[in-house]
């Protein structure tokens, strides 16, 4: 992905990484609600961000790390 991304946009796109980092403490919090059972609300936009983009950034760290 890096070979992907401008020179000039890659000091901007390596940040983007860093994005999942405040949303980790949420999604460690509802995996130990989840597994003890006990009642979890969640609004939809807790959903998008915990099941769709905290995936996909993880991903793109990956991705970054391991190029290839």
């Amino acid at each position: 992905m890096r070979l992907s991304v401008p020179s000039e946009y890659r000091e901007i796109y390596s940040n983007w990484i860093l994005l999942p980092i405040p949303f980790i403490p949420l999604f460690l919090e509802m995996v130990v609600y989840s597994i003890a059972k006990i009642k979890y609300s969640m609004n939809t936009y807790q959903t998008i961000m915990i099941f769709v983009l905290l995936p996909t950034f993880s991903i793109i760290s990956f991705a970054e790390v391991m190029p290839g």
